[in-house]
């Protein structure tokens, strides 16, 4: 389960550290927290360094479930 307000991700083989981003709501650039709307990485900002930036991330826009807005299984979109 990741925190909404704000969590780090890491993904690892071993003891190796692939990538890590610590993220937040709202500040540092990160896009402000919205009930039931995922964040997603915009395709500019694919690498382990890109992504660690607040304005690599953009609020999700594809509809899905009860309301939600995400892309649960399929490619995202990309950011604006």
């Amino acid at each position: 389960t990741l925190n909404n307000s704000g969590d780090l991700l890491m993904l690892e083989v071993g003891a190796t550290v692939i990538d890590a981003v610590t993220y937040s709501s709202g500040t540092q650039g990160w896009p402000t927290k919205v009930a039931g709307v995922s964040l997603q990485l915009s395709k500019a900002s694919l690498s382990a360094s890109a992504n660690d930036s607040g304005t690599a991330w953009c609020l999700g826009s594809s509809a899905y479930g009860a309301g939600d807005l995400g892309s649960p299984g399929q490619p995202n979109t990309d950011c604006p």
